[in-house]
């Protein structure tokens, strides 16, 4: 008789190969936008929890994105409401088909900050050099 014997455990996905991408809008208002990307060793759900500052790992995050329902091995999630020039800490989670949870370690980012124009360079250097002028005529 040839037997075989099929695992009764259902391990959760395994979380890796996690990426940012954050690029910064110009216009009116500055926009942040963030990609976070990660792959799952099984098709799996993608969230990120994320909040504004450095937060432990054990930490409840203040907001999170709408839950992907989709059943993926490749996650991406983009979040628009970053601002510029500030640091966020995030954690990824997927939900595989038997319910199985898996967060990921927490990760910090610093979201990139407007770059000055070429001008805008030029009149802090002038205002810094010929600054002791404006004191002159006081």
């Amino acid at each position: 008789i040839n037997a075989f014997y099929t695992s009764e455990e259902d391990l959760p996905p395994t979380i890796y190969q996690i990426q940012t991408n954050t690029t910064i809008s110009p216009g009116k208002e500055l926009k942040v936008q963030t990609i976070i990307s990660w792959l799952t060793d099984e098709p799996a759900t993608s969230r990120v929890y994320f909040q504004k500052g450095v937060s432990s790992s054990s930490a409840q995050f203040a907001e999170k994105t709408v839950l992907d329902a989709n059943y993926t091995k490749k996650h991406a999630v983009v979040i628009t409401k970053f601002n510029p020039g500030s640091i966020y800490t995030f954690r990824v989670e997927s939900i595989d088909s038997s319910g199985n949870v898996t967060l990921s370690k927490t990760f910090t980012i610093l979201t990139p900050r407007q770059r000055e124009t070429v001008f805008q360079v030029i009149m802090k250097n002038l205002e810094q050099v010929f600054g002791w002028m404006g004191n002159v005529k006081k």
